[in-house]
C-alpha cells in the first residue's frame, strides 16, 4: 500500500512538473537563466575557492590537528568528538553548505562515523558574514549596522541551536580516528579540489532548480503573504529580497536567514550523498534555528533602537561584472584539469 501511494506521489509530481514547464515555458527559462547566472556571477567565484580551501584542510591534515586538541572540550560541550568545533566554525566563516561538505569530507576520510558526520551536517549550517553583511545589509538594506544586527543574531541563534540539539545525544561509544601522518601537499590538492568540484556541482543544480521554481510562482501565487511565505521557505536570498521589499519587519528577515530555505536544505542532503539524516530532522532543525534567529534579532532591535520596517530605499541592484564570469570560466577550467589528472592518476593514489 506504501509503496502504491510513494509511485502516485512520483507520478503526480512529475505530472505538475512536466505540465508547468511547458505551460510555462518562458517564465521557467527565466527562472533557469536567472539561477545560472547566479551561479556564474555568485556562487561558484566566491563558494568554490572556500570550498577547496576547506576540503585542503581537511586532506591535509591541519583539521585534524585542531581536532585532536579540541576533542575533550567537544565531547564534553557538545557530545560530539574534536572534529565538530572546527567544521562548526569554519561553516560560521564560509556560509550554509560548506559544513556539510566539510564534515563529509572528513567522514569519506574515515575519521568520523557516519552517525556523527549526519550530528555535525544538522547543527554547522549558518549564512557567511559576505551574503549577511555585504549582500544583505548593505546591498539590500543600505546599512552595514543592520547587516551586524542580522549576521550576529543569526550566530548566536547557531551557536544555541548547535547545544541544544546536541543535547539529545548521547556521547559515542566509538572514538574519532585521529591520523598523525599527513598526506603528500599535491595528493590534498588534488583530492580537495575532486571534492570540491562536486559539492559545487550539486549547489549550482539546486539553485538553479529552485530558481525557477520562485519564478514559477509570480505567476501563480497572488496573495502577498503567501508569495512572501513561500518564497522565504523555498530559497534564502529571493526570500530575503521579497522580504524587504515588502518592508517586513527585520526579524522575519534574520528568521528566513536563519532558516536558510528548502533549497540549502536539499543542498546539505545531496552533500551528504549516502546515509543522510531524514529531511524533515534537517528540516526542524533549521526551523528551531530560525526561531531563536526572530527572537535575537528582536532584542538586537530593541537594545539598539532600530525601528521595523527598516527599509525606506532599497538598493537591490547586485553587481555582476564580466570579470566575474571569466572568473568563474578560469576555475572551471582549472577543475578539469585536476579531474584529468585524477583519472589518469586514480590507480596510483589508491
Amino acid at each position: 500500500m506504501k509503496k502504491r501511494v510513494k509511485i502516485t506521489l512520483v507520478f503526480l509530481v512529475f505530472l505538475i512538473g512536466f505540465l508547468t514547464v511547458f505551460s510555462c515555458y518562458n517564465c521557467v527559462l527565466k527562472g533557469v537563466s536567472s539561477g545560472i547566472r547566479l551561479c556564474g556571477s555568485v556562487i561558484i567565484p566566491s563558494l568554490f575557492p572556500v570550498l577547496c580551501l576547506t576540503s585542503f584542510l581537511t586532506f591535509s591534515g591541519v583539521l585534524e590537528a585542531f581536532s585532536i586538541r579540541l576533542d575533550s572540550i567537544s565531547q564534553k560541550c557538545f557530545h560530539l568528538s574534536g572534529y565538530f568545533i572546527p567544521i562548526f566554525l569554519i561553516s560560521m566563516v564560509s556560509g550554509y553548505p560548506v559544513g556539510a561538505a566539510v564534515a563529509n569530507s572528513v567522514f569519506e576520510n574515515n575519521r568520523i562515523s557516519v552517525k556523527e558526520r549526519n550530528k555535525i551536517a544538522l547543527v554547522s549550517c549558518s549564512a557567511g558574514p559576505g551574503f549577511v553583511l555585504l549582500a544583505v545589509g548593505v546591498n539590500i538594506f543600505n546599512s552595514f549596522e543592520i547587516g551586524e544586527i542580522l549576521f550576529f543574531s543569526n550566530l548566536i541563534a547557531c551557536v544555541f541551536t548547535a547545544f541544544f540539539v546536541t543535547r539529545f545525544y548521547k556521547k559515542p561509544k566509538e572514538k574519532a580516528g585521529f591520523c598523525c601522518t599527513s598526506p603528500a601537499i599535491s595528493d590534498s590538492v588534488v583530492f580537495a579540489v575532486s571534492s570540491a568540484t562536486s559539492a559545487i556541482i550539486s549547489i549550482c543544480a539546486f539553485t538553479i532548480i529552485f530558481s525557477a521554481i520562485v519564478n514559477v510562482l509570480t505567476l501563480f501565487c497572488k496573495n502577498k503573504v503567501a508569495f512572501l511565505a513561500s518564497v522565504g521557505i523555498l530559497e534564502v536570498t529571493n526570500g530575503v529580497f521579497e522580504a524587504a521589499n515588502a518592508k517586513v519587519a527585520l526579524p522575519f528577515v534574520c528568521a528566513i536567514i536563519g532558516f536558510g530555505g528548502l533549497s540549502v536544505i536539499f543542498q546539505i542532503s545531496a552533500l551528504l550523498k549516502c546515509n543522510r539524516p531524514p529531511i524533515i530532522k534537517i528540516i526542524a532543525t533549521r526551523a528551531f534555528c530560525a526561531i531563536l534567529s526572530f527572537v535575537f534579532c528582536l532584542l538586537g532591535c530593541k537594545i539598539f533602537n532600530v525601528s521595523t520596517p527598516v527599509v525606506k530605499q532599497l538598493n537591490v541592484a547586485l553587481k555582476t561584472t564580466s570579470q566575474n564570469y571569466c572568473f568563474s570560466v578560469a576555475l572551471i577550467l582549472l577543475v578539469v584539469v585536476f579531474l584529468n589528472f585524477l583519472q589518469k592518476n586514480s590507480a596510483k593514489l589508491k
